[in-house]
């Protein structure tokens, strides 16, 4: 009866995990009473790219149907950014071929071998999906007092991921929050 419940304890102790700590993860943050508000016609948009033709594409990377948006900010207070800047972060479902770009939809009804790229229309640097846009600064009115506003204006194009783009429909969101700095 012992060599039964020894082997029995023996043989958990061999089927059992052992964990060791490889490091931590300190998290840290601030919430704050309020932040900007998103104007109600630049919150919820459309970016209609239109008909494209897929000879605008010839090799990977080239880009087509650029189309301006911008995203206005209003009501910021003045504490609410330890620089007074803003920037945006765009998250979304990634292109399978870049997951720079945001994807043009799934299915065999979508476009392929196609991305949305959004740029920074100041600068026309690329902004890559899960991160900052460049910062804008937030402009408030002279004195102490009051709240300030700021517009991110912006570049959508479709991008190749490869030289045969396959004809098909662009259908796709992508969501912002807004990182203030």
């Amino acid at each position: 009866m012992k060599v039964k419940i020894i082997f029995g304890m023996l043989s958990m102790l061999a089927v059992s995990n052992s964990f060791a700590s490889a490091g931590t993860v300190h998290f840290t943050g601030t919430i704050q009473a309020a932040g900007c508000d998103v104007t109600p016609t630049t919150k919820n948009q459309i970016v209609d790219f239109g008909i494209i033709s897929g000879k605008e594409f010839v090799a990977t990377g080239d880009t087509a149907a650029a189309k301006s948006f911008h995203i206005d900010l209003t009501a910021c207070p003045r504490s609410v950014a330890p620089n007074d800047k803003v920037a945006l972060r765009f998250s979304g479902v990634q292109d399978p071929d870049n997951n720079n770009l945001l994807s043009v939809g799934t299915g065999s009804s979508y476009a392929k071998k196609v991305g949305i790229a959004i740029f920074n229309q100041a600068d026309n640097s690329a902004v890559q999906m899960f991160q900052n846009t460049s910062p804008a600064a937030i402009v408030y009115p002279s004195g102490t007092t009051g709240t300030g506003d700021v517009s991110i204006h912006l570049v959508a194009k479709l991008q190749s991921t490869g030289t045969a783009v396959t004809p098909g429909k662009i259908d796709s969101t992508a969501d912002f929050s807004i990182i203030y700095q």
